[in-house]
């Protein structure tokens, strides 16, 4: 182990356990990130041969802060200041399998009996921090080297989001479910699971996972697409071969989850309604889906997907403005193509900044961007293989959007109202008409700068009118 102030915490641990006839162990997520060569965020550590009763002293004469949380059973946050409480190491006790709702501590347990309750093999290896020995009674390192996701045990039961969990380890890792795990699996029902939980795993795939469509892949295998029956009626719904070489819209979209995952930017908020508009754009073509003389067209489906995209994101969150950013840009992923017909067919680059205008204010309303718009349409084209993922249309947008300063914000108004109060006009029904008006005649390009602006104010002042 690398020495930090979380390590030198966690071997600190180990040591006053093991002197008093136990011992602790690094387990979970830790212990598997580092055969897959990343660096762990999270540390879990399971303590055997230590009581309840004895553990909050113990940990109190480790660490400069401790805390004990958990409902069912008790678990321990311990930290020293110069970590923060962002970094605090959850502390635990092995647990017996739940017997009529309560669940049974003991320390007596072993870590390959307390190792059958956890999820899948890779993550079910123990770590000693202070030998290295790594202890894997359920073949979890061979099949992290294998990319094999299996669960551990009949425990696995114990909680059906474990499924999603799987969902989105396949995913991250590019792992193939083996097929007792898949049979599993399907037996199980997402009955009794939290929104708030459901989301959490459904954040995991849009910003960790580096293959997203392998976990759409595990979700259909499962059968547990069920659950997000939006999603599941893109399964057979054909599209036209000379725009969608790839297949029906459900490899499309597990093939734009996977560009959008080369493309992630690292602001967990942008990625998040990205990510979630990427995977939902094209829920319309479901219902919006026609074959006419051998043609395979989706007229509308862009506007008809915002229903269906509330309807999944619902079941996960009642976080409204992120849904509503997310539906605006579904709505409108489309409209960069069709603007940029518009300019070929004028042939001139400029033809539609006005609209580029409209469109930056109309997605910023909805907590969005021109920007965000991009990377959904960018990862539309780029779900098209092997057709060329570049895009004229989105680079165009991009340049123009630049140019014009709206990429990443709304359009600014030129004229303020203080610039009215310097001309001599008190606030009032006037003041704000002449204010809205200016910001019209800028969106539609009649007004390009400060001064415009103000001479406009001047004209009205002295000329007054009602066009607006």
């Amino acid at each position: 182990m690398q020495p930090s102030p979380i390590t030198e915490l966690i071997i600190s641990l180990a040591r006053a356990v093991r002197d008093e006839g136990g011992r602790a162990l690094l387990v979970g997520g830790c212990v598997r990130d580092r055969f897959y060569g990343v660096e762990p965020k999270d540390f879990d550590v399971e303590v055997f041969g230590i009581h309840a009763e004895k553990m909050g002293r113990l940990l109190e004469g480790v660490a400069a802060n401790v805390i004990r949380v958990g409902r069912s059973f008790p678990v321990w946050k311990i930290w020293n200041e110069e970590m923060g409480t962002e970094n605090a190491i959850d502390v635990a006790l092995p647990r017996r399998e739940p017997k009529a709702d309560a669940v049974v501590l003991d320390p007596g347990m072993t870590f390959t009996e307390a190792a059958s309750g956890r999820d899948f093999t890779m993550n079910a290896i123990g770590l000693d921090p202070l030998t290295e020995e790594i202890i894997d009674p359920h073949g979890g390192v061979a099949d992290i080297h294998d990319r094999v996701l299996r669960h551990v045990s009949p425990r696995f039961s114990e909680d059906p989001l474990r499924v999603l969990r799987g969902m989105q380890f396949c995913g991250r890792f590019g792992l193939t479910a083996h097929p007792e795990t898949i049979r599993f699996c399907q037996g199980l029902n997402s009955d009794g699971i939290s929104s708030e939980r459901l989301l959490e795993e459904w954040k995991k795939l849009i910003l960790k996972a580096k293959v997203p469509s392998k976990g759409l892949q595990f979700l259909a295998s499962t059968g547990w697409d069920r659950c997000f029956p939006e999603l599941a009626a893109l399964k057979g719904v054909p599209q036209e071969p000379e725009w969608h070489p790839e297949g029906d819209a459900w490899i499309h979209t597990g093939h734009c989850l996977d560009a959008f995952a080369k493309r992630r930017t690292g602001d967990e908020q942008k990625d998040l309604r990205v990510g979630l508009a990427v995977l939902c754009h094209d829920f319309g073509k479901a219902t919006h889906t026609k074959i006419t003389n051998g043609r395979v067209t989706a007229h509308g489906h862009e506007e008809a997907g915002e229903a269906p995209a509330e309807v999944f994101l619902r079941r996960m969150t009642d976080q409204t403005d992120l849904i509503q950013a997310i539906k605006v840009l579904v709505g409108r992923h489309m409209v960069p193509g069709s603007l940029h017909k518009e300019v070929l067919k004028q042939g001139k680059p400029e033809a539609m900044d006005a609209s580029i205008r409209r469109l930056a204010l109309q997605l910023s309303k909805q907590g969005s961007s021109l920007d965000d718009l991009a990377l959904v349409c960018e990862c539309d084209r780029a779900g098209r293989p092997p057709l060329p993922e570049h895009s004229p249309a989105i680079e165009w947008l991009r340049s123009r959007a630049q140019i014009g300063k709206v990429l990443h914000e709304k359009p600014k108004a030129l004229l303020q109202g203080r610039d009215l109060i310097a001309l001599g006009l008190a606030p009032g029904v006037e003041f704000k008409a002449i204010i809205d008006e200016a910001f019209q005649r800028q969106l539609d390009g009649g007004i390009t700068n400060h001064e415009n602006a103000v001479l406009f104010a001047q004209d009205w002042i002295r000329n007054p009118r009602n066009d607006g």
